[in-house]
């Protein structure tokens, strides 16, 4: 687990406190067999799955107010155990 410091801190919708951080996992196999299964789903919604399943201390209305910035570091600290995992299920179903 890892703490990321925000670059665009933002303001809770549900709270109203200063989310200046987030906690985020590597993402793990059971991840990646749940993303796997979304068959209909674009290659940019399974990134933002993969991203939601793995932020720890965020609900989803919270979620929503990630800069892109920031979920674009996020996105890269939950890939990082899971690099090749983009081209191979792009290959499925071929």
């Amino acid at each position: 687990m890892q703490t990321i410091t925000l670059k665009k801190p933002f303001q809770s919708p549900e709270t109203n406190t200063l989310i200046s951080s987030v906690e985020v996992r590597e993402a793990r196999v059971g991840d990646l067999l749940a993303i796997a299964k979304m068959k209909n789903a674009t290659q940019e919604e399974k990134s933002f799955e993969l991203v939601r399943r793995c932020l720890l201390n965020l609900s989803p209305a919270e979620y929503a107010g990630l800069s892109i910035p920031d979920f674009i570091e996020i996105s890269n600290k939950v890939n990082e155990g899971a690099v090749n995992f983009q081209q191979a299920s792009s290959g499925e179903g071929s």
